[in-house]
C-alpha cells in the first residue's frame, strides 16, 4: 500500500516488486496579497469632501462682504494696494498678523476689490488643502490610508472653527498654521527628508513662519531645534560613513 506519507511511488527497474516512495515536489507558498485600503480611503475622503462642504457652506451662510470688528484693525487702510505704505506692511495696526500675512491681506485686497469674503473662502480653501496634504503623507509613510486618517479633515475643519472662517482677519491664523502643517507634511511624508530637495522647503517654511504672525514664532523655537538636531545628525552619519554631508542637511541647519 501507498505509504500515507507520500502521493507517489515509483517501481524499482531491476526487481518491479520493490516499490519506492517519492516525496513530493515542495509547493511554493502563494504570495500573500497586501492589505487593501479601498474601504478606508473611500470612508475618509467622504468625510473630507463632507467637512469641507460644511465649512464652505458656513462662510456662504455667515459671510459678509464689509469688514466686521477687529478686521478693522488687521485688514489693509482703504485704497488700491499702490497707495498701502510700506510700513504698515512691515509694523501694521495689530499684533495679530505678522508682514507675511499682512503682505497676504493686501494681495487679496486687490483680488477681491475690497470685498472680504476673498479672505474667508482662502482660509477654507488652505485648511481642507492642508488636511487633505496629511491624509495623503501619512499613508505613503503608512504604506496605506487608515480610518483614523479621518481624523485631520475632522480636527481642522469642523464648525467649532466657524469663527476662523467667517472672519476675514482670521487669515492671519491660518497663514502660521498652514506653514507648520507644512512642515509636519514633508517630515511624516519622507524619514530622510534631510537628505534630499523637501529640507530646503522645510527650512524655507521655517524662515516664513517667523514673519507670519503672533502664533508664528511661538513655534520656530521648537521646531528650529528639531530640524537643527535632525540636520546635525545627518552631517554626522555622513562623515563617518563613506559620503559627505548633504547641501540639504547644511541648509536645514542653517535655518
Amino acid at each position: 500500500m501507498p505509504h500515507r506519507w507520500f502521493r507517489r511511488q515509483v517501481a524499482d527497474p531491476v526487481n518491479p516488486f520493490l516499490i519506492y516512495p517519492v516525496p513530493d515536489a515542495p509547493v511554493a507558498p502563494s504570495p500573500t496579497r497586501p492589505p487593501t485600503d479601498g474601504a478606508a480611503r473611500l470612508v475618509v475622503w467622504s468625510i473630507w469632501l463632507a467637512m469641507v462642504g460644511a465649512a464652505a457652506w458656513f462662510v456662504t451662510v455667515t459671510a459678509r462682504p464689509m469688514p466686521f470688528g477687529h478686521d478693522w484693525l488687521v485688514i489693509p487702510p482703504a485704497g488700491s494696494p499702490e497707495s498701502i505704505p510700506v510700513g504698515w506692511v512691515l509694523r501694521g495696526g495689530s499684533g495679530d498678523s505678522g508682514p507675511l500675512s499682512r503682505a497676504v491681506l493686501v494681495g487679496l485686497q486687490q483680488v477681491g476689490g475690497g470685498d472680504v469674503r476673498v479672505a474667508m473662502a482662502l482660509s477654507v480653501t488652505v485648511v481642507a488643502g492642508l488636511a487633505a496634504a496629511l491624509i495623503l503623507g501619512a499613508g505613503r509613510r503608512r504604506g496605506r490610508t487608515a480610518y483614523t486618517d479621518a481624523f485631520f479633515p475632522v480636527g481642522l475643519l469642523h464648525l467649532g472653527h466657524g469663527s476662523v472662517f467667517s472672519w476675514a482677519w482670521q487669515v492671519t491664523q491660518v497663514v502660521p498654521t498652514a506653514l507648520a502643517g507644512g512642515l509636519l507634511v514633508i517630515a511624516i511624508r519622507d524619514r530622510n527628508f534631510v537628505r534630499s530637495g523637501p529640507a530646503v522647503v522645510a527650512g524655507a517654511f521655517l524662515v516664513l513662519l517667523a514673519l507670519a504672525g503672533r502664533t508664528g514664532p511661538l513655534l520656530v523655537p521648537g521646531l528650529a531645534l528639531w530640524f537643527a538636531g535632525l540636520g546635525l545628525g545627518e552631517i554626522r552619519n555622513s562623515w563617518s560613513g563613506p559620503g559627505r554631508p548633504t547641501w540639504a542637511a547644511w541648509g536645514l541647519v542653517a535655518a
